[in-house]
């Protein structure tokens, strides 16, 4: 499965920022042509409230939705650290006790079209490292004409054992 996602930058939640990838210090988000206290590694404060939001925009297959099961944080390290998750209208606060190994467990089920968005609470801000995803799990339901195959097939077998029977005697 291929998954699409849109990802949005915003300060203050307007459009004004753009995203920074960096090679080790994961996704962070940089105010455009603003130079001063703006730590572009890190979700924070700096020069406004900045906020990643996630859209599922499509994946291939037959899948309509997804499950997310982590985020990875990097430097969400100390106490008044403090990042706010909000999924279909439900804010969650997460701080360095619930991460495991710097990663954040859930288990979201996203429909395509469904966003998230991550965005800096407290503290000296935070990165990204990582969303994990897998399928849904939707279990495949065989089509009426693989049934009634599969009903011939059985049929056919009973049909010869009794021949074999009646031959034999």
């Amino acid at each position: 499965m291929t998954l699409t996602l849109n990802v949005t930058a915003a300060v203050n939640n307007t459009n004004t920022a753009v995203l920074n990838l960096g090679t080790s210090n994961g996704l962070g988000v940089d105010i455009t042509n603003v130079n001063g206290q703006e730590n572009a590694n890190f979700i924070d404060d700096g020069r406004g409230t900045e906020s990643v939001e996630f859209a599922v925009a499509s994946s291939t297959g037959t899948d309509t939705s997804v499950r997310l099961t982590g985020i990875g944080f990097g430097n969400l390290t100390s106490a008044q650290d403090e990042a706010m998750l909000e999924i279909a209208g439900v804010t969650t606060s997460v701080v360095q006790s619930d991460l495991m190994s710097g990663s954040l467990s859930l288990s979201q089920l996203l429909n395509i079209g469904d966003s998230f968005e991550i965005s800096h609470a407290e503290g000296n801000g935070f990165s990204i490292l990582s969303l994990t995803f897998e399928a849904a799990g939707v279990t495949p339901v065989p089509e009426p004409t693989t049934l009634v195959l599969i009903g011939l097939a059985g049929g056919g077998a009973a049909a010869l054992r009794r021949r074999k029977r009646q031959h034999a005697c």
